[in-house]
């Protein structure tokens, strides 16, 4: 068993043009070219990092919290947030589950600041306090603008969400027992003959040439003389360690041959 992990990059960029639709990221396309003997056991996204960059121009700029010198903690901290969440801003939400059924995890207040032409919110902190956030497979993220009163994106404002995630494929590739054997004897005319048909479970297979005369074999559906030569008693055969083929084994002879065909699956 083993598993392979592949980084992957998030760019995603909101305008006027996104109004309030709901736009979804972490989309897994992954197609893995995996021998057909093994199989995927589990595939797995861990989000690492999530961030807002958020320039908002359309609407007033949000003062600075006026602190007084005796103001407790608690007293500041209430100021922050009211000029967070009561200023003029737009907002932006965080959701979590698929096309056909999405539930808000999370909600940013975008503001336009006075004095710095931009903000960067750390959005992974809205869904964990870990250092990665798992997703599973078939699970998605994705945002949206929602007008709390202010309207949504306009012309002057623009957001990027970017980050990274990790999906990770587990792969079981542990050696299979041998459940069925098929072992005959093929009596091929003087051309080429297909003497094992396609299996998808094979873990061996042996051709061993009974003849008098040469053979050839190809692992395909067309052998020639241009194939591997198998000499009188001789044979050849592969397993799926060292020829990881499922397809077609095909013999071809310039005269009547006996083919011994021993196969594993």
């Amino acid at each position: 068993m083993h598993s392979i992990n592949l980084v992957k990059s998030i760019n995603l960029q909101l305008d006027v043009n996104t109004g309030d639709n709901i736009i979804p990221f972490m989309l897994s396309e992954v197609e893995i070219d995996i021998n057909l003997r093994h199989k995927i056991l589990s595939q797995n996204k861990y989000l690492k990092n999530l961030k807002c960059y958020s320039a908002i121009k359309s609407i007033a700029e949000a003062e600075l919290p006026n602190f007084n010198f005796d103001d407790s903690q608690s007293d500041k901290l209430n100021k922050v947030l009211d000029i967070e969440w009561k200023s003029p801003r737009k907002q932006l939400n965080l959701l979590i589950g698929n096309e056909n059924n999405w539930m808000p995890i999370g909600e940013t207040s975008l503001l336009n600041p006075m004095g710095y032409p931009y903000r960067i919110n750390n959005l992974l902190d809205l869904l964990t306090d870990n250092l990665a956030f798992e997703l599973g497979q078939d699970t998605q993220l994705a945002v949206k603008i929602e007008d709390v009163g202010y309207g949504l994106l306009e012309d002057t404002d623009l957001i990027t969400i970017y980050g990274n995630y990790v999906e990770e494929i587990v792969i079981d590739d542990s050696v299979q027992p041998i459940t069925s054997v098929i072992d005959k004897t093929v009596n091929i005319a003087a051309n080429s003959n297909v003497v094992a048909i396609s299996n998808s479970n094979r873990k061996y297979c042996l051709i061993q040439n009974n003849s008098n005369n040469e053979i050839y074999v190809s692992l395909s559906n067309q052998a020639s003389i241009s194939s591997i030569k198998i000499l009188p008693n001789g044979h050849y055969d592969f397993n799926v360690n060292n020829v990881a083929y499922f397809g077609e084994v095909s013999v071809y002879s310039d005269y009547n041959s006996s083919v011994l065909i021993v196969e594993c699956s």
